[in-house]
């Protein structure tokens, strides 16, 4: 069983290494992905790559969305945003890249209730 849980460790690891040369993801990202990849396995790899995926859409749009958002809030405060919104938009900012590590983590989660059995 370990040796299957390895396997998809490092095909993981591969993959996103890939995207990390081609600056697409930091090496954080990298390993917390290929523990996470090591963690679900065989048996919860489909589901957690399932809401890793989803859960990075959704923070992408939300991304998007904030950046529109930014934009019509002017530096001047005035406008639909508000100036105590402006710090969460600039976190959620798709300008600032897609925080990964939250899409990973969801997906590490999904890979919990394996262990209860």
């Amino acid at each position: 069983m370990w040796l299957q849980h390895g396997m998809v460790a490092l095909a993981g690891f591969m993959v996103l290494l890939i995207l990390f040369a081609m600056g697409g993801m930091g090496g954080g990202d990298v390993k917390l992905g290929t523990a996470v990849l090591a963690w679900a396995g065989m048996q919860s790899l489909l589901a957690s790559l399932f809401v890793i995926g989803l859960t990075g859409l959704v923070l992408a749009l939300l991304g998007l969305a904030a950046d529109k958002l930014s934009v019509l809030g002017s530096d001047t405060g005035q406008g639909p945003v508000h100036r105590s919104w402006k710090a969460l938009l600039h976190g959620l900012s798709a300008k600032r890249g897609v925080p990964y590590g939250v899409a990973l983590a969801a997906g590490g989660l999904v890979a919990l209730p394996a262990y209860w059995q």
